[in-house]
């Protein structure tokens, strides 16, 4: 089975329960490389709210500010609707809410970025049973 290796490369990359000094550091390395504009595609699983955190969004930064479209189709909006800002995080904002979780004692596993130092995937659980959640960055794409 070909999933069951990938997972446990995954697992592996961020077994390391991270520091909040280990962050810091990490958003030290983001706010250097962070390109003038770019967009990824954000996904948050798990146990988060507001519910509407959990759609993937498709986002997009330039000097003109900040917006986001969906990235899926659901029963509550189509693909490509625009995004309301509380249903999303910035780079920023995500690197604000592992350090959070950190401060609540949860356990920070994260995988990030080599070129730019963002959060290309990050694990938090609390040690309570359903407590935990997760955040994925993909498709960055820095503008040229």
């Amino acid at each position: 089975m070909k999933l069951v290796p990938a997972i446990v490369l995954l697992l592996a990359l961020t077994a390391c329960d991270k520091s909040i000094d280990d962050i810091e550091e990490q958003r030290s390395i983001w706010m250097t490389a962070e390109p003038n504009a770019y967009s990824y595609t954000i996904q948050v699983s798990g146990w988060r709210s507001p519910t509407d955190l959990l759609h993937p969004k498709r986002v997009s930064v330039s000097e003109g500010g900040i917006s986001a479209s969906y990235a899926w189709q659901s029963n509550e909006h189509d693909l490509g609707d625009t995004a309301l800002r509380r249903t999303y995080w910035s780079v920023a904002e995500t690197f604000d809410v592992l350090i959070e979780a950190k401060r609540r004692n949860a356990q920070v596993r994260a995988r990030f970025n080599r070129e730019f130092g963002f959060v290309e995937r990050a694990f938090v659980e609390y040690g309570a049973p359903s407590s935990g959640w997760d955040v994925e960055i993909r498709d960055f794409e820095a503008a040229r």
